[in-house]
């Protein structure tokens, strides 16, 4: 008994831990397409400059 509650609650870690380092990965993902996104703006609005 003792053995199916370590493996249902190690299961349930690693399932737990899944979830969040995908959170995590998405959330950095979007960040670092909202920096390029902004450094584009910023690139175009120099050449607007420039011309």
């Amino acid at each position: 008994m003792g053995e199916f509650i370590f493996s249902f609650s190690y299961g349930g870690a690693l399932i737990v831990m899944g979830f969040v380092t995908r959170f995590f990965i998405k959330r950095m993902d979007a960040e670092r397409k909202g920096v390029e996104s902004v450094e584009m703006t910023v690139s175009n609005e120099n050449l607007t400059k420039v011309v």
